[in-house]
């Protein structure tokens, strides 16, 4: 039997379990088997010039019965028939396309997307990705952009994937930067705000904005912090380029009152007790807003974190002028400026009567662990202190640390926190790792 060119057939899910699919088969490929012969899915099956041929035993269907979902039989060009199938867990194709499209599926994430110009690089023509959009492998969500059926992008994996397969400029920053490395105070009701910083030039694609992803994107552009502060992370195996908690929590200065409230912020600021001060003092250095200065320098001399003590604000311009963030507030004089009252007045103790009501507030929670915790939280912070001097002196970073002590790096975040009630045991580890007297200095002083 000889199929025009233009021929196709879909069968419709109820008609695709494996009896079906060897009925097709049959009827338009009697020629590709001998009478007797069964078709074990593992052969790609085509007819060159009106004469059939095996390519082979390729192990290229392997997913029969229930896991069929589609099967399509067409004649994609003169003399060549190909048989398409689609599985719930995976896609396979007759013929060589089958191989390439699957080992794409396996380093594509299910919230990811690829690029036509990523795909080509893989060995996909134009012409292989418009056969997989037609037969319902691949779907088109914007010109250039594709995902597999059934995948749901995500905005930060749609990001990843950008950072995999092209020079996209970004950086994910303010507090959803902060919220990525473990820094949050309350869980965000409806859709979350993700923060993406972005040149004017080349920007963001305008669909990444209007698609509906997990997370609603807020796109920001400035020059005020320069390049510094921009970290790589792994982001369950894509990588983000994201802002260093240093030059996030600036970012949400930067960005109040607009986006962020101060107080906030100053929540937020509570719980960077591990800053690295180098980098504190680079970018505060480099930083070209007046308010962002000194409004970071007022909360940091607030909050009473230790590293605050090893700034030079001798070398920090700070400007001329008071600056005014609230109409009818209160000036503070050492830097400047007129803040809320609730933040000029702001202690925890206050905070917590502020919420004392029945609503529950992850934290008032919080706040209240760390009143319940502050003896030992001191020790801890400054435990995350020294090995944050000594990994900068050492030029070591968070995952080989981790390998050092035979750890997960997510583990290492944690201590790095100054909030990980540590053990004897992981002090010791730690001393190992990074050759400090951490214990003995201690019990010497006694």
């Amino acid at each position: 039997m000889r199929l025009s060119p233009t021929w196709h057939r879909q069968l419709r899910p109820e008609e695709c379990c494996s009896d079906n699919v060897q009925h097709w088969l049959n009827i338009f490929l009697p020629v590709s088997r001998k009478p007797s012969e069964k078709w074990d899915g593992k052969r790609n099956v085509s007819a060159t010039n009106g004469q059939p041929s095996h390519s082979g035993a390729v192990p290229i269907f392997e997913l029969l019965g229930d896991n069929i979902t589609t099967l399509s039989v067409r004649n994609s060009a003169p003399g060549l028939v190909i048989v398409y199938f689609s599985a719930k867990f995976a896609v396979f194709f007759t013929t060589k396309m089958g191989t390439k499209i699957n080992q794409i599926r396996q380093e594509n994430p299910s919230f990811g997307i690829m690029l036509t110009s990523w795909l080509e690089k893989n060995g996909f023509s134009r012409s292989e990705v418009s056969d997989y959009v037609e037969s319902g492998w691949l779907e088109r969500i914007a010109t250039g952009v594709y995902k597999f059926a059934g995948d749901s992008p995500t905005l930060y994996g749609v990001l990843g994937s950008y950072g995999t397969q092209s020079n996209l400029q970004y950086h994910i920053g303010a507090a959803s930067a902060l919220d990525l490395k473990g820094f949050s105070h309350y869980v965000s009701l409806g859709k979350p705000l993700a923060v993406v910083y972005a040149p004017v030039r080349p920007s963001l694609p305008r669909w990444i904005g209007d698609a509906d992803l997990d997370m609603q994107l807020v796109s920001v552009s400035t020059k005020i912090f320069g390049d510094s502060g921009i970290e790589r992370l792994d982001y369950q195996g894509l990588p983000l380029m994201i802002s260093s908690p240093e030059r996030a929590i600036m970012e949400c200065l930067a960005l109040a009152p607009k986006h962020y409230n101060l107080m906030d912020v100053f929540y937020l600021f509570e719980m960077l007790t591990s800053l690295r001060a180098s980098v504190v003092q680079q970018l505060l250095e480099a930083c070209t807003s007046i308010k962002v200065k000194r409004l970071f320098l007022y909360m940091a001399e607030k909050s009473r974190h230790r590293w605050f003590a090893k700034l030079d604000i001798s070398r920090i311009t700070l400007g001329s002028g008071t600056r005014s963030f609230e109409k009818g507030g209160v000036k503070n004089a050492k830097y400047d400026i007129v803040i809320p009252k609730e933040l000029a007045e702001y202690e925890i103790i206050t905070r917590l009567k502020q919420h004392s009501g029945t609503t529950p507030s992850k934290w008032r929670e919080n706040a209240q662990w760390r009143l319940d915790n502050k003896a030992w939280l001191r020790y801890s912070q400054q435990i995350a202190m020294m090995m944050l001097d000594r990994m900068e002196e050492l030029g070591l970073t968070q995952r080989a640390l981790a390998d050092r002590m035979e750890c997960s790096q997510q583990y290492i975040s944690k201590v790095l926190k100054g909030t990980e009630n540590l053990s004897i045991e992981t002090i010791s580890k730690i001393e190992r790792a990074l050759n400090l007297q951490i214990l003995e200095s201690s019990i010497a002083s006694l």
